[in-house]
């Protein structure tokens, strides 16, 4: 009997231990001010602000709290916080302008809240934003055979090897990386590129010799042979003129993992989101400023963030924060099948909107919003996992073990990068471009 109890008293502890483990909610009321005297913000951010001046102000690459900033004298940057409590928060924000971008032919010279940086990936996060305010939870766990019926024979051609499980992946497996299907689609893929070696060294080659000459070209790099019709598409990804052909144009490109197995982070599958969701809601093949204008950009108020970047005649393209060539670096094809995954200009004042309206349920119901900011899968890492699109970093308290998740969107494309992240626990958040 004692025996018995003593088990009892164990597994009643376990229990009230395991449930308490479970429960993740804030700890103590969202604080309400950032900004004044009372507050340890603003001292903290005086400290981060002292640090950045230290370093890019007299350049002091010997002391120890800035030898980790080396380099940063040539990145020009814009960084601040936001509060759905306390407005004033945005008070706190630094500018740094490098001096390529003081000397640059095009666009800003000083650059501050109203600076207009390109997102990269960040633009995801409004992709899957976008959608779940214009598509039902219906919409969402449809098989994409039934917005592209073009894919239907490639999804059954081969269940295992040649082609992606069309039929099982969604749009909810797209925005979670979670589909299996590539990084970036065959454009991105070195086989491809080495059938454009093989066509440059000798442009009359065609059938079983350019097989042949690839099949060298692959054998050099290490690579297996690929069949070379696989490599083929009839667009380009950039240069499609139709949701037709950008189906067609990625058929051939091979799975990594089968669906809702592991994350694989994949650009092409947010090119493949961006057409479902115009797809869904009676959108033409380009129609992306429609899709985010009317859903977010407008009922925001974020009048300086753009689809298609400013052009020369444009006011704003003073305001632009250009590095390195114009061309293929600040500008981007119109209307490119690519936008939902990284073509969005914005600045850090309408980020900071951005940041407020999820936090605040502002175009999202409350609902959907929690449920929306919740982990999908995990990673190789205790302490990030992904959403969607999220990327979830989990701090934990060194002193008192409290755990707080950060919900982040990076980016990272070219000469720009930007990251937009919320503490749902705070309220609060934060901007870096």
């Amino acid at each position: 009997m004692q025996i018995f109890t003593l088990f009892a008293s164990l597994i009643l502890c376990s229990v009230q231990c395991a449930r308490a483990d479970f429960i993740d909610v804030p700890t103590y009321p969202t604080p309400r001010d950032l900004s004044s005297e009372d507050s340890s913000v603003p001292g903290a951010w005086k400290d981060f602000v002292s640090i950045l001046d230290g370093h890019l102000q007299q350049n002091a690459t010997t002391h120890d709290a800035t030898k980790s900033l080396a380099g940063l004298e040539n990145v020009t940057f814009s960084v601040g916080l936001f509060s759905l409590h306390d407005p004033e928060a945005t008070t706190h924000q630094y500018h740094y302008t490098s001096p390529q971008i003081a000397e640059s032919e095009h666009g800003t010279k000083r650059v501050d809240a109203d600076s207009i940086y390109r997102l990269a990936s960040v633009s995801k996060l409004m992709t899957v934003y976008a959608g779940l305010l214009e598509m039902s939870d219906e919409d969402w766990d449809t098989p994409l055979t039934k917005y592209f019926p073009g894919l239907e024979n490639v999804a059954v051609r081969n269940e295992l090897q040649d082609a992606p499980r069309w039929d099982i992946i969604t749009p909810r497996a797209l925005s979670s990386h979670m589909g299996g299907i590539g990084a970036s689609g065959i454009v991105a893929d070195l086989l491809a590129t080495l059938l454009q070696v093989a066509l440059s060294q000798n442009a009359s080659l065609s059938g079983p010799e350019l097989q042949a000459a690839v099949d060298a070209l692959a054998a050099h790099s290490g690579l297996p042979s690929v069949p070379i019709d696989t490599l083929v598409q009839p667009c380009a990804v950039l240069d499609c003129n139709s949701t037709a052909d950008f189906i067609d144009s990625i058929k051939p490109y091979p799975p990594v993992f089968q669906p809702w197995t592991t994350p694989g982070y994949s650009n092409l599958g947010m090119f493949v989101l961006g057409q479902v969701i115009l797809n869904a809601t009676g959108r033409s093949y380009t129609d992306y400023e429609s899709l985010y204008g009317n859903t977010i950009f407008e009922r925001l108020n974020m009048s300086s963030t753009y689809v298609n970047g400013p052009t020369a005649d444009d006011a704003s393209f003073d305001r632009s924060v250009i590095a390195g060539p114009l061309a293929g670096n600040f500008e981007f094809p119109l209307n490119a099948p690519t936008i939902p995954s990284g073509g969005i200009l914005s600045t850090l004042n309408d980020l900071n909107k951005l940041g407020i309206s999820i936090l605040n349920h502002t175009l999202l119901s409350a609902e959907a919003t929690r449920k929306w900011m919740k982990p999908v899968t995990h990673t190789a890492s205790l302490t990030y996992s992904i959403g969607a699109p999220w990327e979830i970093v989990r701090y934990v308290s060194p002193s008192s073990g409290k755990v707080i998740d950060i919900y982040t969107k990076l980016g990272d494309s070219g000469s720009y990068s930007a990251m937009l992240g919320l503490i749902p626990e705070f309220n609060a958040g934060f901007t870096y471009l």
